[in-house]
């Protein structure tokens, strides 16, 4: 009959259930990395330090927290965690726009001072301005700050 085929589905559909989401997360983060996090205790607290290790099944990080004395780690369970960020790339396109932004507001400043005074022409002051932007575009891109990337925790009651 057709119940054996039928049969023999069903227990691989039953093997084949997925795995509750708890048992798949799973966060590896390098010994040394720049990390902040915050507790579920005090979210607005920020703790950052370097990933002194984790546990086997990522459930667990130990830190040294910046400013601490060396050799001290303290350790967090993931399902206690509010937030998790680690350091990342720079942001070129930020330094940029912030580079650019304050040097043609200082050049269009001192320089708009020196125009009312007489001492430089319109066409001077607007070189002036446009040049200043793009030398404060390329420093800004040179030292861009660095930013900071949240990573997924696992799903619990409370979240």
């Amino acid at each position: 009959m057709h119940l054996r085929p039928l049969a023999a589905a069903l227990a691989a559909a039953a093997l084949l259930r997925a795995v509750p989401a708890a048992a798949q997360f799973r966060i590896d983060l390098e010994p040394s990395a720049n990390v902040r996090l915050a507790t579920l205790a005090a979210p607005d607290v920020r703790v950052r330090g370097k990933i002194a290790r984790t546990d086997g099944n990522g459930t667990t990080v130990v830190i040294w927290p910046r400013g601490a004395p060396a050799g001290s780690e303290t350790s967090y369970a993931m399902r206690d965690l509010a937030s998790i960020e680690v350091r990342g790339g720079r942001d070129r396109m930020r330094g940029t726009l912030i580079g650019t932004t304050i040097a043609t507001v200082g050049s269009a400043l001192f320089g708009g001072i020196d125009r009312a005074r007489g001492e430089i022409s319109s066409g001077e002051l607007t070189g002036t301005v446009a040049s200043n932007a793009v030398i404060g575009g390329l420093l800004g891109y040179a030292f861009a700050p660095r930013g900071w990337i949240a990573l997924p925790l696992p799903p619990a009651p409370g979240r």
